[in-house]
């Protein structure tokens, strides 16, 4: 009894181990329409992209993004209900650099020192344009800037103070250009300067003063040059001396000479721009940045591959992509299951034209940026031709539809595998199972034409062509009693060992 028992308990828990295990291997994939359980991603080169967990198809918790080399990218949060609650990216080092979140409905971006001191804090709209009041400190903690931005552009009052918190400069801005008064203040809260812009450009009346307050210098600007006379006055406002400037030089030269105020830049940051288009505003850029790229994919990339390759569903590559400091691109990531369209991608993402870089404070930084290829469809050409398909020399006389088509397709696959040179891949040093697409029309006439392969070597796709231009003449489609063009698609594999 005792060993029938055992016997029952060993049984048990193989069943047990066989489900569990099973489990496990259903709940760890790739797939994106995994429902529940463990989801991982990968790069082409087999590493880790990308993990978490999914409950009822949507993303839960916390997922982690993997840098190629292994280092951490990023590590995102999404509530129960699928939406993302905030990222947190990260350095070189793997310290934290900034996060993107949500506080109480509104969302924020945060940056970081290396210490992990807070740098600055934004609201920001839907895209995670700055919208709404910018804050920015000195590694103490002190307040450093306060600006506001709408729809990511500088537009208000920007105040920057120094590191006793007292205020040192204001500026008046209107989308991202300098447009209003200006002032700049002393250590002890003592107005030193103040005068107005048009345009990013000192125009109207400056005035100058002492450090102890009273005025010193007063004259005009025209378009950033000074003009005119200009006045000044002792600290018992008497007129001093008053020296001339045409178109910005003095006209006769002079020991006593207004100060030269040089106006911070207050723009925290402008998106990167094709053909110096700088005098945009950020959110104008970032529309003609996004229209610009996915332009450059229309026109450079062949859309219609995933209809050559015949893959069915929804098939988008994502893009990860950088613009470098001198606004040239480069580090270019490409994510699908499929290497041809991650591959064609590539090939046309590294001809993007350069950019006037992004910018921090006039200084240029690297821009990173992703966004999404969707691929036309593939549209099955053959199963969906309503007529009476094409047929192969000597399948018309077969007795229905389907044997004519099941017919025709055997006699290609053999033509094919008769004429197509496999020793190619062998001379030109590839190994390994090779995959190549093929799509070409049988006209009216019944004669093959537009043929086009894709293949991971020229040579290979040059081959398939050769041979699918060779097939005989057809017996042609016919709908409607007419003869008809008909589109078809043929995968070529075979193996090199």
């Amino acid at each position: 009894k005792s060993n029938h028992l055992l016997m029952k308990i060993l049984q048990l828990l193989l069943v047990l181990f066989v489900t569990l295990n099973t489990f496990a291997q259903q709940n760890v994939t790739n797939d994106k329409k995994l429902i529940s359980g463990k989801s991982e991603l990968f790069y082409d080169s087999g590493k880790l992209r990308l993990s978490g967990f999914k409950k009822d198809g949507k993303r839960l918790g916390l997922w982690r993004e993997i840098n190629e080399d292994g280092s951490l990218h990023s590590t995102h949060i999404y509530e129960r209900d699928g939406k993302l609650k905030s990222i947190i990216f990260y350095n070189e080092n793997e310290n934290i650099a900034a996060k993107k979140t949500k506080i109480k409905n509104n969302n924020y971006k945060i940056y970081y020192y290396p210490s992990g001191k807070v740098k600055s804090t934004v609201q920001c709209n839907e895209q995670y344009l700055f919208d709404g009041i910018y804050k920015e400190f000195y590694e103490s903690g002190v307040l450093k800037i306060k600006a506001n931005y709408k729809q990511g552009d500088l537009d208000g009052l920007w105040s920057k103070f120094n590191v006793e918190e007292g205020l040192e400069w204001e500026v008046y801005y209107q989308k991202n250009s300098k447009q209003g008064f200006y002032k700049h203040y002393s250590n002890t809260g003592i107005l030193l300067l103040e005068g107005t812009t048009i345009n990013n450009q000192k125009t109207g009346v400056e005035r100058q003063y002492y450090k102890s307050g009273e005025l010193k210098w007063k004259g005009l600007f025209a378009n950033g040059i000074k003009v005119g006379d200009w006045e000044m006055f002792d600290k018992n406002s008497k007129r001093k001396k008053t020296i001339t400037y045409k178109k910005g030089t003095l006209k006769k030269s002079s020991d006593l000479i207004p100060e030269v105020y040089l106006i911070p830049k207050g723009v925290y940051y402008k998106y990167p721009v094709f053909n110096n288009n700088s005098a945009l505003s950020n959110n104008e850029s970032r529309m003609l940045f996004i229209r610009s790229v996915v332009e450059f994919c229309k026109n450079n990339i062949d859309l219609n591959l995933a209809k050559e390759l015949d893959l069915k569903g929804k098939i988008t590559v994502r893009v990860r992509a950088s613009y470098n400091k001198s606004g040239e691109i480069e580090n270019i990531n490409t994510f699908s299951p499929h290497k041809v369209l991650n591959d064609a991608v590539r090939e046309a993402l590294v001809k993007l034209p350069s950019v006037d870089p992004y910018t921090i404070y006039s200084k240029p930084y690297r821009f990173n940026f992703s966004f999404p290829i969707p691929f036309n469809k593939s549209s099955d050409h053959n199963s969906k031709f309503t007529g009476t398909p094409p047929a192969y020399p000597g399948c018309k006389s077969a007795k229905t539809i389907k044997q004519s088509k099941e017919c025709t397709s055997d006699k290609i696959t053999a033509f094919v595998a008769k004429n197509y040179d496999t020793n190619i891949a062998k001379q030109i040093g590839l190994k390994g199972l090779m995959r190549i697409n093929v799509i070409y029309k049988i006209n009216a006439q019944g004669l093959v034409v537009d043929v086009k392969a894709r293949a991971p070597h020229p040579a290979l796709a040059e081959e398939a062509e050769r041979v699918i231009k060779r097939l005989p003449k057809f017996e042609p489609g016919m709908l409607n009693g007419e003869a008809v063009t008909v589109p078809y698609s043929l995968p070529i594999k075979f193996q090199i060992h």
